[in-house]
């Protein structure tokens, strides 16, 4: 079976957004541009919620920008499990050493 890959930009304008998606196999790479002074997690986020969710409402795009915006300290202090989070992602990158 041939392998599978596609680009999914972040915005209408293809190649005026500030990322992408790619979907290759079973992976998810989320590419953001580096040469962008200011991210727009908005756009991010709109992306994100529309790979994961059908028909996303609106108040979902606010929901994940406002998390991807935020310090680890905010986010710490609204009870989300960042030191798990943190402990997962180096576990993942030890494996993948």
């Amino acid at each position: 079976m041939g392998k599978k890959k596609a680009f999914l930009f972040c915005s209408q304008s293809d190649f005026s957004s500030s990322c992408a998606l790619e979907l290759k196999n079973d992976r998810v790479m989320l590419y953001l541009l580096k040469d962008h002074v200011n991210i727009d997690y908005f756009e991010i986020a709109r992306a994100l919620a529309q790979f994961v969710f059908k028909n996303p409402d609106e108040t979902i795009f606010y929901a994940i920008s406002d998390k991807l915006s935020s310090s680890l300290e905010v986010l710490k202090g609204r009870g989300i499990p960042v030191d798990r989070l943190l402990k997962h992602v180096e576990l993942q990158q030890r494996k993948s050493c």
